[in-house]
């Protein structure tokens, strides 16, 4: 007797190249991770050491891998690689690709306001935040106001205007090497100016002559 017999035959993944898409992020951010080509019916997983960070079925095309920012939530440099895996039952151990991310995640400016949370209409009041070679920008999140000159320092002069309430005061501090940055506020109560007080002089009188 004589038969056939299909046999498929399943090649083990190619090796592809992995590549950053940044170098560097601020904390709290997510980022990617690209591989240049992929397969379909593979599966790739990105690592961080020996945790599985993401995974993603291949496309037959590159591939760009979120990586969330859970996985990137301290500052320093974060080292990142990526597996393929596969079908069963002949490929059961997943092949490295080749080249590897580091991200470097910067830390983010801390601002934070001092000055009175009071203030009356029409009076000026100073605010300020500590001195760094970071730049600056205040401005009114809520409210109305002028500034009393730059706007651009970590100190400014406000006279609040119009009617009483609540101000919102803000201020965004930038890293210009890294490009990250951080706000913070400050809440005011603006009150009416009070009322000039007159007090009378002593009264004059005259005799008729």
């Amino acid at each position: 007797n004589s038969g056939s017999l299909a046999v498929t035959v399943t090649a083990a993944p190619t090796v592809f190249n992995v590549t950053p898409t940044v170098s560097g992020i601020c904390l709290g951010q997510a980022t990617t991770i690209n591989l240049s080509s992929s397969q379909i019916g593979v599966t790739y997983t990105v690592l961080k050491g020996a945790q599985t960070i993401a995974t993603q079925a291949g496309t037959g095309a590159a591939l760009t891998i979120a990586v969330p920012a859970s996985a990137v939530n301290t500052v320093g440099t974060h080292a990142f690689t990526m597996t393929a895996l596969g079908a069963a039952p002949c490929n059961t151990s997943a092949i490295t690709m080749n080249g590897s991310m580091a991200v470097t995640v910067n830390p983010l400016p801390a601002p934070a306001i001092t000055g009175s949370t009071t203030a009356c209409i029409g009076q000026a009041v100073s605010y300020s935040t500590p001195a760094t070679t970071n730049n600056y920008s205040w401005s009114l999140a809520s409210g109305t106001g002028t500034f009393n000159g730059p706007t651009n320092t970590n100190s400014v002069s406000i006279t609040f205007t119009g009617s009483t309430g609540a101000r919102v005061v803000q201020v965004v501090e930038t890293n210009p090497n890294t490009n990250c940055a951080q706000s913070a506020t400050i809440n005011v109560t603006a009150n009416a100016t009070p009322a000039p007080s007159v007090t009378p002089g002593p009264t004059a009188s005259a005799c008729a002559s």
